[in-house]
């Protein structure tokens, strides 16, 4: 995994640079301490992920320059790494469209290299990583975590929310059965769904898809 390293801590970048090369796979093809050196680094050593912190000084923050990485080639992960959440800054930055392959992680919460490797491999496939922190601040905004799935997902997830069976999605969106697995797996990836508190993750993704339309859940609904 090649992986280019941007934070205006030039002390935490080379100790994290340190830190990376000796994990085996990992090779760190670039550090930089401004944005503006982060992202010609990016740009010319088109690295796997990017890992960043928010603010970087004057000009572009950490955001930003994900942003333009991603632009030349979509495929790079980007995490940021940094010690405060800037939930504004994410939500009006990072359209639907570029949400996947994205991680925000938080410096306090990130125990050690190997959480760090699990969010840098997940951001290369295509996943969002947020740490806990992150999570709770965000879920004021409730269709943030829709912002990772592709459009046939999100048809999937809206056929499931309404009451359809896989056969019945299958159907109505001329795919296999296998097809209609495979993107409800997916969904249940992107948004970190688990088997938890005797709630299937059917049950959650619908939970979020109702709260992401400002609808009660049909719990809440009953109880109406």
């Amino acid at each position: 995994m090649r992986v280019c390293l941007v934070n205006d801590e030039p002390l935490f970048c080379e100790a994290l640079g340190y830190a990376l090369q000796r994990v085996g796979g990992v090779e760190v093809v670039g550090t930089a301490v401004t944005a503006e050196a982060g992202l010609r680094k990016a740009l010319e050593m088109c690295p796997d992920v990017v890992v960043t912190g928010v603010p970087l000084g004057p000009g572009l923050n950490g955001i930003e320059v994900g942003l333009e990485v991603k632009r030349a080639r979509p495929e790079t992960g980007v995490v940021l790494l940094d010690h405060h959440v800037f939930r504004d800054y994410f939500h009006t930055m990072v359209p639907r469209e570029m949400a996947a392959g994205w991680a925000y992680l938080l410096r306090k919460s990130t125990p050690d290299v190997a959480t760090l490797l699990q969010a840098m491999s997940s951001v290369t496939r295509g996943l969002m990583v947020l740490a806990p922190q992150v999570s709770q601040a965000f879920s004021s905004s409730p269709g943030w975590r829709l912002t990772s799935l592709t459009p046939r997902e999100l048809e999937v997830l809206q056929l499931i929310a309404e009451g359809n069976s896989n056969t019945a999605i299958a159907a109505r969106l001329f795919l296999s059965g296998k097809s209609v697995e495979n993107h409800i797996t997916n969904l249940y990836e992107k948004l970190n769904l688990r088997q938890d508190g005797g709630y299937h993750p059917r049950v959650q993704a619908v939970r979020i898809y109702l709260e992401s339309r400002g609808l009660p859940a049909e719990s809440e609904r009953e109880a109406d």
